[in-house]
């Protein structure tokens, strides 16, 4: 599913957010960016953990006992994110720390 200009400017009337053609630009290519993300993750070959292989149904108790397993689809993962950085998944900083000098 590819995001455009035009689904930015949706999300932007139901959100009561104004951007300009440049931050439309801009945001629709990173939305873009983690909904492939979301896909290469929801396409990776996850191992199955305690009976899973017959659906979640079959999963009675969330308490069940955590099993390791190798995941192998890291680097599909790695390759599919929109910035690595020393082998994990970067992401920009939304949130501005407090500071004391107030």
């Amino acid at each position: 599913m590819k995001i455009t200009e035009r689904d930015v400017e949706k999300t932007a009337f139901f959100a009561r957010l104004e951007f300009d053609e440049t931050e439309k630009k801009k945001l629709a290519r990173e939305f873009d960016s983690i909904v492939a993300f979301a896909g290469a993750v929801n396409d990776a070959a996850f191992p199955p953990a305690d009976n899973a292989a017959a659906g979640a149904q079959a999963v009675r108790s969330p308490l069940r006992a955590d099993i390791p397993a190798r995941f192998d689809a890291i680097d599909a993962m790695l390759r599919a994110a929109p910035c690595v950085v020393d082998g994990c998944i970067a992401v920009p900083r939304v949130v501005k720390e407090e500071t004391d000098d107030a």
